[in-house]
């Protein structure tokens, strides 16, 4: 498998940029977008040499190949396997094609509609308590709370009533507090984990108080007849040779199934909020959008379809905040991409976050614009300019499911509230497994009625 000749690649010593690197990761990969444009090179971080991809013909090649060649292996991926475990939906092999083939039917046009009511239900439920909370006017912390209505919905939907409610807000917030504690072990992959690094610590904790409280769980729910929810399902189900799962995959199941369900759509809100807030012209037209469609009362599931402005602004806030800001893989077997052959056990790293800012794909790349993804402005982009949910065999099961919570979420905030950002600006990212805002963002809730 071949793209383009065989050519040189050009090297970038990184390694002589570690102070920065650390002090501002995307700051630094701007600066090496600027430079190379999106011409594949190698970030020569001491002994470790990965291949930074963003041109969209080698991320659709990488894709198109990621059953056989480009694989979730090497370096990079040991601290999410340490989270995940390395047998699940997380993982790859024989246990993740298990894992998938279990979990897929739960994504289907006609599964995913038959949640929506337990989605709306659940979303109105947390909204309502938001306005509780908030009743005396106090601020409250955006991507938490974000995080808390994504927790119920999760574990409403999913869960079933197998994991009392502010059990499912735990697992969350403690899957959320892994992620924020890995940016050393992302920044210097290279390091062994015999040596600590900062945040290690934490991430210990975290993984044992979600072992604590999923575990028991998915035991006693062997132990009893099958029940509505993903824990349920999976503690007795089977794989080819007919024997239940081990524990240890379906907690790694249900694990996976939190950080793609939470991490995507509470990020993807709290970058929303921020934007709307430095844009007034485009908040307003997301609120009469929803004024229109759900007026006074709670959000229902027949609006969602009407919500076409609000997907639009998710669309967009997804472009210049893509929660997985970076997707190494790990060849398995030589293979020439961009007319650079590659050998087996080379690592590729492919950054929506930089290919969504290609100025020759996006122009005007940083600007803020939801007509992106107006009807037939997408005709003619390249399929792999915009990849916020991955691509190839391990693509996000759950983009249908985000996109109908993520709307009915912002839908049913918007309809009762003016969220104004209470906190100094500029909010930049911080670099994590996922990208999040740098520090807490206090907002406050205007009621509108």
């Amino acid at each position: 498998m071949t793209v383009g000749t065989e050519a040189t690649i050009r090297r970038h010593r990184l390694y002589t940029r570690l102070g920065a690197l650390g002090r501002d990761p995307l700051g630094e990969l701007d600066r090496i977008r600027d430079t190379y444009g999106d011409e594949m090179i190698q970030l020569h971080l001491g002994m470790f040499k990965p291949y930074l991809v963003t041109n969209p013909d080698q991320v659709q090649h990488v894709w198109r190949n990621s059953r056989e060649t480009y694989l979730r292996d090497g370096m990079m991926w040991a601290a999410m396997q340490r989270l995940q475990g390395t047998d699940g939906i997380g993982a790859e092999g024989p246990g993740w094609e298990r894992s998938r083939h279990l979990i897929e039917p739960l994504f289907t046009a006609k599964a995913v509609g038959a949640l929506v009511p337990g989605m709306v239900e659940a979303v109105n439920e947390a909204v309502d308590d938001l306005a509780a909370r908030t009743a005396g006017g106090e601020s409250v912390e955006l991507a938490g709370e974000m995080m808390r209505i994504t927790h119920r919905v999760l574990g409403r939907v999913f869960l079933g009533e197998q994991i009392p409610g502010h059990e499912a807000d735990t697992v969350g917030r403690e899957i959320a507090a892994a992620f924020g504690s890995m940016q050393a072990r992302l920044a210097m992959p290279f390091v062994p984990h015999r040596v600590p690094l900062p945040g290690d610590r934490r991430f210990g904790r975290a993984v044992r108080t979600v072992d604590a409280i999923l575990l028991p769980h998915i035991a006693r729910a062997r132990q009893r007849k099958p029940q509505p929810g993903v824990v349920s399902m999976l503690a007795h189900a089977t794989g080819p040779d007919g024997r239940p799962l081990e524990v240890r995959q379906v907690r790694n199941d249900v694990v996976g199934l939190f950080t793609g369900g939470t991490e995507t759509t509470a990020l993807a809100l709290t970058w929303m909020f921020i934007q709307l807030d430095a844009h007034p012209d485009i908040a307003a037209r997301i609120v009469a959008e929803v004024e229109a469609v759900v007026g006074d009362g709670p959000v229902t599931a027949e609006q969602v379809k009407g919500l076409r402005y609000t997907r639009m602004v998710l669309e967009e806030s997804l472009r210049l905040f893509p929660p997985a800001w970076m997707i190494p893989r790990t060849l398995r077997s030589p293979d020439t991409l961009g007319g650079v052959r590659l050998p087996a056990g080379a690592t590729v790293v492919l950054s929506p976050y930089l290919t969504h800012r290609l100025p020759e794909l996006w122009p005007d790349p940083a600007r803020f614009d939801p007509e992106r993804f107006a009807p037939g402005a997408q005709r003619g982009r390249h399929p792999y300019a915009y990849f916020p949910f991955a691509g190839g065999v391990h693509r996000c099961l759950g983009q249908a499911f985000f996109f109908i919570e993520a709307a009915l979420a912002a839908a049913a905030i918007l309809s009762r509230f003016a969220v104004r950002v209470a906190t100094a600006r500029p909010i930049r990212p911080a670099v994590s497994v996922s990208l999040r805002p740098k520090g807490d963002v206090a907002v406050d809730l205007v009621p509108r009625r």
